[in-house]
């Protein structure tokens, strides 16, 4: 059993008949609040904290890319304008970002 403090708010998601459970976080709010202003965020933290949870969950419909996977890194290598130019108007969460530092170059607006 489980116990959790009392002030958690939590959110219960089946998966593949396994539930996940997400802690709702205060940085949540500052997504909502921040999202009009700015086009990319940053998430760091310590390994493990629930960063790409985190992002997962509150961007559903983001494509998701791990720059740990050398087939993904790969592949944006052959053209990184043309993957920017493909996937930003949507939304993408790029997990392991510092793993393909270049990629940053092409991120200017």
């Amino acid at each position: 059993m489980y116990l959790f403090p009392t002030n958690l708010k939590l959110h219960f998601k089946f998966v593949n008949n396994i539930i996940t459970i997400m802690i709702n976080r205060e940085i949540q709010k500052e997504f909502n609040r921040l999202l009009p202003y700015f086009r990319i965020f940053v998430v760091t933290g310590p390994r493990q904290s629930g960063k790409t949870t985190l992002c997962k969950h509150h961007f559903p419909d983001y494509a998701y890319f791990n720059m740990e996977d050398i087939l993904v890194r790969e592949q944006i290598a052959v053209s990184p304008k043309h993957f920017l130019e493909r996937y930003a108007p949507k939304g993408i969460i790029i997990d392991e970002a510092q793993q393909y530092p270049a990629l940053f170059s092409y991120i200017h607006k």
